[in-house]
């Protein structure tokens, strides 16, 4: 499991959620535990393939963001899907 960078895509600030599509072409689904979370076009580095409780860097806010990676690999429909 190497670092990924991805950029967040969508967000759902209601329910804590953003969909990140992954440099490898997949795409992700996070929910950021505390705090403001992500913003639209942010770049985040870390394990962007493995579910769970991880921390990620925002390279654009340089800050690093508490999030749970609620799944990891899907498609954009899927990514979105999940977010409501």
């Amino acid at each position: 499991m190497a670092l990924a960078r991805g950029t967040v895509l969508a967000l759902n600030r209601r329910r804590h959620l953003a969909v990140v599509g992954v440099d490898s072409g997949a795409y992700s689904v996070l929910g950021w535990l505390r705090g403001r979370g992500p913003d639209f076009a942010d770049v985040l580095r870390g394990q962007l393939d493995r579910p769970g409780s991880q921390d990620l860097y925002n390279e654009t806010r340089c800050e690093w963001l508490n999030v749970e990676l609620r799944r990891c690999g899907c498609s954009f429909d899927d990514a979105v899907g999940e977010t409501g």
